[in-house]
């Protein structure tokens, strides 16, 4: 399916309905800002971490129909909300998405800066989303999408891993129906 950028009336306030504390935030929970183009790349870097370090990622498919755009908006925030950590994939595509864009500018305003990560899939700028992002951790992960030295991968792969929250299996399966008696 095609993913279909929302418009602009359609998206949130930044301030709007970001009100932290209202959602239970879950220590183990991240965030994943992203474009719908680059759903399968962060899926492939992240998803190996779910199980290794206990964590739940929220990573939206966005290649939504526009009839979805208005009940998807709500949700986020409350995403937004529930994740105690936040990453942004840094991408030219997620450069040119409002989305992104705005989920970086809430974060920004609501999460501890030391629970913002920046993933660089390509060589995009990450300032080009909001200068503020200089001041968070960044991490290149390109090495870990084409066949380069592996040496470089293993030092990004290392490098994420240990950026990551190390959750609990507790908490991980806390929500789970398969892991309840």
């Amino acid at each position: 399916m095609q993913s279909v950028p929302p418009d602009d009336d359609l998206l949130p306030e930044v301030g709007a309905g970001a009100q932290p504390g209202k959602a239970e935030e879950h220590s183990s929970w991240v965030f994943v800002s992203h474009s719908a183009v680059d759903y399968d790349v962060v899926r492939a870097i992240l998803l190996r971490y779910e199980v290794e370090r206990f964590l739940t990622f929220h990573i939206a498919n966005r290649a939504q129909p526009p009839a979805f755009v208005k009940a998807y908006k709500p949700q986020i925030i409350m995403n937004l909300q529930r994740c105690a950590w936040f990453i942004v994939a840094v991408s030219e595509a997620a450069l040119r998405s409002q989305w992104v864009r705005f989920e970086v500018t809430w974060a920004l305003r609501h999460k501890p800066r030391n629970r913002i990560l920046c993933l660089l899939v390509d060589k995009s700028d990450p300032t080009s989303l909001s200068n503020e992002l200089s001041e968070i951790r960044t991490i290149n992960v390109r090495p870990l999408l084409a066949d380069t030295n592996p040496l470089l991968a293993k030092v990004a792969r290392w490098r994420v891993t240990h950026a990551l929250p190390r959750g609990t299996f507790d908490e991980f399966t806390k929500n789970d129906k398969l892991w309840k008696p």
